[in-house]
């Protein structure tokens, strides 16, 4: 009974789909949201008005999953076919999709796991699609090129549906574009029908506070459906120029979602204000100031280096990196190594696809040498991610930043 947001994209999706969330949830709607991966609990992954699913309601869930499941591929009606074991994710996305049922939710923020078209989160009627940023990411499962990735997000677009769009890449826009048209829906792209204007608001020397708005923008909207919304200030502790983009969608959402959901611009600025997702760019300390970042790919590795160089300009770097092993990590490294004075390498503990620290400590130094830095940046091993981040603790300086990034994984060992 409850009415979907569909969101795809390569980076940015998990935050747009909180913010939407957040402010659904400050106008009164009883809002379901559900992201991938976690970060420290399963229960993260399944929330309703902000509130994580209960260990109790896990249990109960993944008992009624599994006997469907069990039903499911046990079947003997040939019209099914040969039916496999369901996925871990499709798992979790039935149990989400029966909770928020089950406790009556108004609105579903569904983000999708990995691509679009094939994802287990494709089965819903959206009422709304948005497509975030689009780069180069899980090219084994979707494609070698921004074309071929763009495709498989484009998989969510609906006949009829309306869609927002924050991907910029030309290629990514183009298929997106086309295929709405063949959909029959309604498309509304960032930089032409709306777009967000960014401004920082805090500087280097300014509080450190983790939770003080560091930027604001103007959301302007040059077609009928965003009146409502035109013209309004956005205040956001979220750090990054990057995040214009998210903050743009979510706002483009709210003007479409419009009167159906009762939405208050007050109610909804006070929510974006105070909504900052776990590990972007998130502020754990400070003395020296301390992140930590999700990014783990080259695009979005960038990205939380730029929102260093906007927000901490001048500040010296020291970052504690770890990687998957089908993770780009010299290109990361090749980022990271011209803008750091220490570079502490690292390996999560908690998943196999973990990338070994000897591995990758041996390419840091190649690339620190091919990049001219021999001398100029110091490279250290910690055996663990806590000791990672003590040493980089101890080597970075008070007014300098603390940056850990390169893998949901070790963000989540930091965050938990």
């Amino acid at each position: 009974e409850y009415s979907i947001v569909h969101i795809a994209g390569t980076k940015g999706k998990g935050t747009t789909a909180g913010l939407i969330a957040a402010g659904l949830t400050a106008c009164g709607q009883k809002t379901g949201l559900y992201t991938s991966p976690h970060l420290v609990h399963l229960e993260e992954r399944i929330q309703l008005n902000g509130q994580v699913c209960s260990r109790e309601d896990i249990t109960t869930l993944t008992e009624a999953v599994r006997l469907a499941s069990q039903r499911l591929t046990s079947a003997s009606d040939p019209s099914l076919g040969s039916v496999s074991q369901p996925t871990f994710f499709e798992l979790t996305t039935a149990m989400g999709l029966l909770y928020f049922a089950r406790q009556g939710a108004d609105y579903v923020v569904l983000e999708v796991g990995l691509g679009g078209r094939l994802d287990s989160t494709n089965v819903c009627q959206p009422a709304l699609t948005l497509i975030t940023s689009i780069g180069l990411d899980h090219q084994a499962q979707l494609g070698e090129t921004i074309t071929e990735i763009a495709g498989e997000k484009a998989g969510i677009i609906k006949p009829g549906v309306p869609l927002i769009c924050t991907a910029l890449h030309p290629d990514a826009r183009s298929v997106i574009k086309d295929r709405a048209a063949e959909q029959g829906a309604p498309a509304y792209f960032v930089e032409e029908e709306f777009s967000f204007n960014w401004q920082i608001v805090t500087e280097t020397g300014d509080s450190d506070d983790m939770h003080c708005c560091r930027a604001m923008g103007d959301f302007a909207g040059r077609t009928a459906e965003f009146n409502s919304l035109n013209a309004t200030k956005w205040h956001t502790p979220l750090l990054g120029s990057h995040q214009s983009g998210n903050l743009a969608g979510a706002i483009a959402a709210f003007a479409l979602l419009g009167d159906g959901a009762k939405l208050e611009t007050a109610r909804l600025q006070q929510a974006i204000a105070a909504c900052a997702p776990s590990g972007r760019v998130q502020i754990v300390g400070k003395s020296p100031t301390q992140i930590i970042d999700t990014a783990h790919n080259s695009d979005s590795i960038r990205a939380g280096l730029h929102a260093l160089a906007e927000h901490f300009p001048g500040r010296p770097i020291t970052v504690v990196l770890a990687a998957s092993k089908d993770k780009d990590y010299t290109e990361m490294l090749r980022l990271i190594l011209p803008v750091c004075q220490h570079l502490v390498v690292t390996q999560f503990t908690t998943n196999p696809r973990a990338l070994p620290l000897e591995q990758l400590g041996r390419v840091a130094a190649e690339q620190r040498r091919e990049l001219g830095l021999d001398g100029q940046v110091e490279i250290e091993f910690a055996i663990t991610p806590a000791d990672a981040w003590s040493l980089g603790n101890r080597v970075c300086t008070p007014e300098g930043v603390l940056y850990a990034t390169g893998s949901f994984f070790l963000a989540a060992e930091l965050l938990a």
